[in-house]
């Protein structure tokens, strides 16, 4: 009878850690529309979109972001959003969460060359002398009625196999999984099979759901230091895709530490 209480409280002991270091949040899909709505300021997980002659291209908003730099004496904030650079070519027109003339909201300006690190590319919406931006706010949309700010981000060589992490995106809603796999144990870049030019080589693979139109969505981990107390957000990085490996279907993100390298552009933060 020892015996069986003592492992009844290591079970609960071992509940109540994870608990307090990770917030455990159920699914929650798209069902209701949530990150399909318009939305200003533009926060992180929700429906972007952009035109081809006779097509509509879907994807979701990675998280809000800036850079910096000093013309005439005068330092400027160049600020927008990151997505998956599949989604679009420099120059194109993106809106929130349709294509109509109301819903316009920047185009892609930044987005390298390829081969690079990461599956990225920025989109401006302002460009302001002011430090807080108009257009886009640091928040990720984490349910229906749900916006948490953003505290930060985890680089990739911080994250850990076995690490719970989220996503959301404007297809399949909030999903949760496990990471599995980084790309400096495969050493393999991807290229995508639909967009040959992409060549890129620091990802990682997890375990959660998505589907089409998730692309770009934002890839996050929900943190407690109390129980009772606010959960904190940081940004893991953006969804891009899917990857057989050992006949398992693996969900790919490009980690945020290796977007900065690619884009120059940093995380709107709280």
């Amino acid at each position: 009878m020892a015996s069986r209480w003592l492992i009844t409280g290591l079970i609960t002991a071992l509940l109540l850690s994870l608990m307090l270091s990770t917030c455990i949040v159920p699914m929650a899909t798209a069902a209701q529309n949530a990150w399909q709505r318009k939305y200003r300021p533009l926060i992180g997980g929700i429906q972007i979109q952009r035109s081809e002659p006779e097509s509509l291209i879907i994807a979701s908003l990675g998280f809000t972001a800036y850079t910096t730099y000093v013309e005439h004496g005068i330092r400027w904030y160049m600020y927008g959003f990151v997505t998956a650079s599949h989604f679009a070519d420099f120059g194109d027109s993106v809106y929130q969460p349709t294509v109509s003339y109301n819903n316009y909201v920047g185009f892609v300006a930044i987005d390298p060359p390829f081969p690079r690190k990461t599956d990225s590319c920025f989109v401006w919406t302002e460009t302001a002398t002011r430090v807080l931006p108009r257009s886009v706010a640091p928040k990720v949309l984490v349910g229906p009625g749900w916006i948490e700010e953003v505290n930060g981000y985890t680089p990739m060589n911080k994250m850990r196999r076995g690490t719970l992490v989220y996503k959301v995106g404007k297809t399949t809603g909030r999903t949760w999984g496990y990471i599995r796999w980084f790309s400096y144990e495969l050493q393999r870049p991807i290229t995508w099979p639909r967009h040959p030019d992409i060549t890129f080589t620091h990802y990682v693979l997890a375990t959660y759901r998505s589907g089409p139109g998730d692309s770009g969505g934002t890839v996050f981990r929900l943190y407690r230091v109390k129980p009772d107390y606010p959960c904190y957000l940081y940004l893991y990085g953006i969804h891009v895709g899917v990857m057989f490996l050992n006949n398992t279907l693996y969900r790919i993100f490009c980690p945020v530490d290796a977007i900065i390298d690619d884009l120059g552009v940093y995380p709107l933060t709280v």
